[in-house]
C-alpha cells in the first residue's frame, strides 16, 4: 500500500481506536476507578487536615495564608464533595433491586471518576514551600472599644474638627482614666470608613526618643526598618511615603511635645485633609504642638451612675435602699472618672450586704488599695502623672492640697505659702516676688498635668479631683505602707482633737475646719513639719509644752480661732518659717531673739489690745507679711517701719474712723511689695485716689506697679477717683456694698473739663482681667463720666449682682469671654446695636 495512504488511514483509525479503548475502559474499570477515587479522597482529606492545622498555627502568629494554599484547600474540598457524591450514586445503583448499572451509566461514572482521580492525585502530590506569610500592615485594623457612656459630645467635636480642612492637628487632653484612649479608638474605627485615608495608630507611651517614634510609625506603615540608617534618612523615607497621601496619624498617650518634622510627618502649612490627632494628660503638650484642643472632662452624675450600675449590677442596688445610698456615696467619691467607676463597680458586683458597701466607703478614704483592682487599675495609672512631674517640689505641692478640706476650693497662695514655709519652693530664690512667681508656676504645671482643676472662672483658686485626692493620700502614706505620716481630719465636725498617740510619726497634721475645743497636752511628734489648726472657732488655748515636742516645725497656722496666747516655747522653734495668726485674739508675741520666722501672715492690729507693730519689727528675718490694720495709728506705724512696709504683700484696712482719703501716691512710696489691698468697713472713707503724678513714667505712671488685687467692700461713702496714671498690673477688682458709688471710676472735675467735647478713652486698668461688682444700687455705668470712658483692653470676665441702675456694659472690651449676672437685669440692658447685642448674648451666663 502506498505509504501516504497508510499514513492517512492511521491518522483516522488511531484516534478512533484510542477513543474506543478509553470509552471501553470507562465502562470496564468503572468500579475500580470509583473505589480508587474514594481512597485518594480519603488520603487527600488527611493532608488537608494537616494543612488546616498549620494555617491555624500561623494565624496565631499573625501570619496570613498564601493564595496558593487557599486555592488548594478550595479544590480539595470540591474533589472530596464530588467523590462522596459519586460513591453514593454508584452504590445506590447496585442496591436498586440487585440490578447491574447499564452501560451508559457506567460510562458516565467511569469517565467522571477518571478525571477526578487524576485531579486528586495531582493535588496530593502538590507540595508548598510556604503556606503562610507575615502580611504588610493593613491600612485599618479595628480597635476594641468599651463603653462610650457620656462621650457623645466629645466624639462629635472630634469628628467636626477632623472634617475641617483648616485644622491639621487636634489635641485631646484630660486626666488619666477619663476615657481619652476609648474616644480615640472609637474615632479611629469610624474614620476608617473613609477609604481614601491611610490610618496610623501609635501608642507613644514607650516612645521616649525620635527614633522610637519613627520605629513605631514605620512599623504601622509597613516600612522596612534599617538599623544602621540615621535619623534624617528615616525621616525622609517616612516623609516621602506620606507626602502625597491623605492620612490620619493618631498618637495616643503622649507625655511630651513630639517634633513631627524630625520624625518625618508632613505638617500642612495650608488646607489639608490629613490629620494628626494626639491624646495627652498634659494640656501644655497640645499648646506646644499648636493643636486645636478637645477637653475630655469627667462624667456628670447621670452618666456616672449609669456606668457604675452597668458594672456593679442593678439587681441589688435597685432593690435595697441602704445599698443604693452607699452606692451613691461611692459614685460621688469616684468624681465621674470612668476608670474609677468601672473598677469600683466591678469590685462591688460581688458585695451583697450593706456592711460590705459601707466598708468600701471607708476604704476609699483610708486604704483605697484594698479595693479589688484599685491599686493596679486606677492608682498606678494616675501615679504616672505624678511620677512624670519635673521635680520633688512640684510633687510635694500637690500633696499639700491634701491638707485642705475635701471638695472645697483651695486658695492657691495658701498652697504656695505652705510650700515656702517648708522650704520646698524658695530654695533657689531670694526675692519674694520671684518666690511667689515660682509657686504660681508650680500650680500652673499641676493644672496643665490634669492633677489640679480650675474653679470655674476664679483664677485665685484650684480644686483637687476626688480620685486625685485618693491618689495623693495613697502616695503620702508611702503607697499605703506608712499611714501615720499624714494625719488629715479636715471638716469632720470634730470637737476633740485626735489623741496624742495618733500624732506619733506624723510629718503633717491638718485638723482645719472643725469645732475642736481642746488639743492633746503633749503629743509626741518630733518629725512634724506642718500643723494646721485654722478655722476651729472654739479653740481658745494651746497648752504650755504643746509645741515643745515639735522641734522641726516649719509651718503653723492657727488663723480663725479664738486662741488668745501663744506658748512661750514657740521661740524655741528655730525651724519655724511660716506663722498665720489672722483673726485670732492674740495680743502679744513672745520676744525671743532666736525666733527665725521669715514668713508672717495676717497679723491683726488693734489700738489697745492688738499686737504692737514694734514687736513685728523685732523679727529681723521677716521677709513677707500679711496684716489686717484696725486703726489709723497702726497704719501710720506700719508705714513708718520701712522694712515692715516693704515686706507687706497683703494689707487689709478695716477701721471705722479717721481715714477719709487714701491715695495710691502714698501707698506706692511706702508699700513697695503690696500685691493684695483690701478696704472693708471703713465708714469714713470717701475717696480712693488713683494718682500717678509723682510716679516714674518708666513704670507706666503707676505708683503701685506690684498691686494685682484690689477689694472695696462695705464702704458706705466711698468712690474711686482718677487723677492721673494707672494701676498698671491690677488683674482683679472687686467692689461690693458701696451704696454711693455711681461710676466705676470717677474723674476729677478738671480732668473731665480737659476732655472737651466728644468721647475720650483713658486706660486706667490696662491689665484688668476680672471685675466683680455687687450691691451697688446707684452704679449707672462702667465709665468715668459722660465724656470720658474707661478702656478695658484685657478684661476677660465680668460678674455683676444687684446693680439695678447699670444699663450699659463696656462695649470696647474686645477680649471679654464671660458675663455673669441676673437674667432680669440682662433683659433691661440698653444696646448700641443688634450686632453688639448678639455678640454679648453669646457670652452671657445667667445666675440660676
Amino acid at each position: 500500500m502506498d505509504p501516504a495512504a497508510s499514513y492517512g488511514i492511521a491518522c483516522v483509525v488511531d484516534p478512533v481506536k484510542a477513543l474506543y479503548n478509553a470509552a471501553f475502559g470507562y465502562v470496564v474499570y468503572c468500579r475500580e476507578n470509583v473505589e480508587s477515587l474514594t481512597q485518594e479522597a480519603r488520603e487527600l482529606g488527611s493532608k488537608m487536615e494537616d494543612m488546616t492545622k498549620d494555617l491555624a498555627d500561623a494565624d496565631r502568629l499573625g501570619k496570613s495564608p498564601r493564595s496558593g494554599a487557599k486555592l488548594w484547600l478550595q479544590r480539595v474540598k470540591e474533589v472530596q464533595d464530588a467523590a462522596k457524591e459519586m460513591e453514593s450514586a454508584f452504590s445506590g445503583m447496585y442496591r436498586c433491586a440487585g440490578c447491574t448499572p447499564n452501560v451508559v451509566f457506567r460510562y458516565r461514572v467511569g469517565k467522571r471518576a477518571t478525571k477526578l482521580l487524576n485531579d486528586a492525585r495531582e493535588l496530593k502530590d502538590r507540595n508548598f514551600e510556604e503556606i503562610a506569610t507575615t502580611p504588610a500592615p493593613c491600612r485599618f485594623v479595628e480597635r476594641p472599644v468599651g463603653s462610650m457612656i457620656g462621650r457623645t459630645a466629645e466624639l462629635n467635636s472630634l469628628q467636626q474638627l477632623s472634617s475641617d480642612d483648616d485644622v491639621s492637628i487636634i489635641g485631646i487632653h484630660g486626666m488619666g482614666g477619663v476615657g481619652k484612649t476609648m474616644l480615640l479608638k472609637n474615632f479611629f474605627n469610624q474614620f476608617h470608613l473613609r477609604d481614601e485615608y491611610h490610618m496610623i495608630y501609635v501608642n507613644m507611651n514607650g516612645c521616649h526618643t525620635v527614633e522610637d517614634a519613627q520605629k513605631a510609625i514605620a512599623c504601622d506603615l509597613g516600612l522596612v526598618w534599617i538599623d544602621d540608617e540615621n535619623q534624617d534618612a528615616r525621616s525622609r523615607r517616612i516623609f516621602s511615603y506620606l507626602r502625597n497621601k491623605a492620612f490620619v496619624l493618631i498618637l495616643d498617650d503622649v507625655w511630651e511635645s513630639v517634633d513631627l518634622h524630625r520624625v518625618g510627618i508632613p505638617t500642612a502649612m495650608k488646607r489639608t485633609k490629613s490629620k494628626i490627632v494626639l491624646a495627652t494628660r498634659i494640656e501644655d503638650v497640645c499648646d506646644s504642638m499648636d493643636a486645636e484642643k478637645v477637653h475630655v472632662e469627667c462624667l456628670g452624675w447621670d452618666d456616672s451612675w449609669s456606668l457604675f450600675v452597668e458594672k456593679a449590677g442593678n439587681k441589688l442596688i435597685g432593690t435595697h435602699s441602704t445599698i443604693r445610698r452607699h452606692a451613691e456615696t461611692l459614685v460621688k467619691k469616684c468624681g465621674g472618672l470612668p476608670l474609677a467607676l468601672i473598677t469600683v463597680g466591678r469590685a462591688m458586683a460581688t458585695k451583697k450586704t450593706p456592711q460590705s458597701w459601707k466598708n468600701a466607703i471607708t476604704q476609699m478614704d483610708v486604704s483605697p488599695q484594698e479595693i479589688l483592682g484599685m491599686e493596679k487599675e486606677v492608682l498606678s495609672s494616675l501615679k504616672s502623672s505624678y511620677d512624670n512631674l519635673a521635680d520633688d517640689a512640684t510633687r510635694t505641692c500637690l500633696l499639700y492640697c491634701l491638707l485642705f478640706p475635701e471638695n472645697t476650693a483651695i486658695y492657691k497662695e495658701s498652697v504656695i505659702d505652705y510650700g515656702i514655709g517648708e522650704g520646698v519652693i524658695d530654695d533657689k530664690f531670694f526675692d519674694a516676688d520671684e518666690i511667689y512667681d515660682k509657686g504660681h508656676d508650680v500650680i500652673d504645671v499641676l493644672k496643665s498635668a490634669s492633677l489640679l482643676e480650675r474653679v470655674d472662672e476664679d483664677v485665685d483658686f484650684v480644686k483637687m479631683h476626688p480620685m486625685v485626692r485618693v491618689l495623693a493620700f495613697w502616695i503620702a502614706c508611702d503607697c499605703g505602707q506608712e499611714e501615720k505620716r499624714w494625719l488629715v481630719r479636715t471638716k469632720r465636725g470634730l470637737k476633740v482633737a485626735p489623741e496624742g498617740v495618733k500624732w506619733h510619726g506624723a510629718e503633717r497634721v491638718s485638723l482645719a475646719d472643725n469645732s475642736i475645743t481642746a488639743l492633746p497636752e503633749v503629743p509626741e511628734c518630733p518629725c512634724l513639719l506642718t500643723l494646721l489648726l485654722h478655722h476651729n472657732r472654739e479653740l481658745g488655748k494651746i497648752y504650755d509644752g504643746f509645741l515643745s515636742c515639735m522641734r522641726n516645725l516649719r509651718v503653723l497656722d492657727v488663723s480663725h480661732t479664738s486662741i488668745q496666747e501663744i506658748p512661750t516655747e514657740i521661740g524655741e522653734l528655730v525651724e519655724l518659717r511660716y506663722l498665720d495668726l489672722y483673726n485670732t485674739q492674740i495680743t502679744q508675741l513672745p520676744r525671743y531673739s532666736s525666733w527665725k520666722v521669715v514668713k508672717e501672715e495676717d497679723q491683726e492690729e488693734e489700738e489697745e489690745d492688738g499686737v504692737d507693730i514694734q514687736e513685728l519689727y523685732r523679727l529681723k528675718r521677716l521677709n513677707t507679711l500679711g496684716i489686717s490694720i484696725n486703726t489709723l495709728l497702726a497704719l501710720q506705724k506700719l508705714a513708718g517701719f520701712f522694712r515692715l512696709a516693704n515686706s507687706t504683700r497683703y494689707l487689709e484696712i478695716n477701721f471705722s474712723q479717721g481715714l477719709k482719703t487714701f491715695s495710691t501716691a502714698n501707698l506706692g512710696s511706702e508699700f513697695k511689695s503690696i500685691k493684695d489691698l483690701r478696704f472693708a468697713d471703713c465708714s469714713d472713707l470717701e475717696d480712693v485716689e488713683i494718682d500717678g503724678a509723682a510716679s516714674d513714667p518708666s513704670d507706666g505712671w503707676s505708683n503701685v506697679p506690684t498691686l494685682m488685687e484690689l477689694y472695696l467692700v462695705r464702704l458706705p461713702k466711698a468712690r474711686i477717683i482718677w487723677k492721673s496714671g494707672c494701676l498698671e498690673n491690677l488683674i482683679y477688682l472687686q467692689i461690693g456694698d458701696c451704696p454711693q458709688m455711681k461710676h466705676l471710676i470717677q474723674c476729677e472735675e478738671e480732668e473731665e473739663e480737659e476732655a472737651g467735647e466728644g468721647d475720650h478713652e483713658i486706660d486706667v486698668l490696662p491689665k484688668l482681667q476680672q471685675l466683680d461688682i455687687y450691691c451697688l444700687p446707684q452704679l449707672k455705668n462702667l465709665s468715668c463720666s459722660t465724656k470720658l470712658s474707661l478702656a478695658f483692653p484685657s478684661l476677660d470676665i465680668i460678674d455683676i449682682v444687684q446693680c439695678p441702675m447699670l444699663k450699659r456694659l463696656p462695649w470696647n472690651a474686645e477680649k471679654l469671654t464671660l458675663i455673669k449676672g441676673g437674667k432680669s437685669w440682662w433683659e433691661r440692658l440698653e444696646w448700641p446695636d443688634e450686632k453688639t447685642k448678639s455678640k454679648f448674648n453669646s457670652i452671657f451666663k445667667p445666675y440660676p
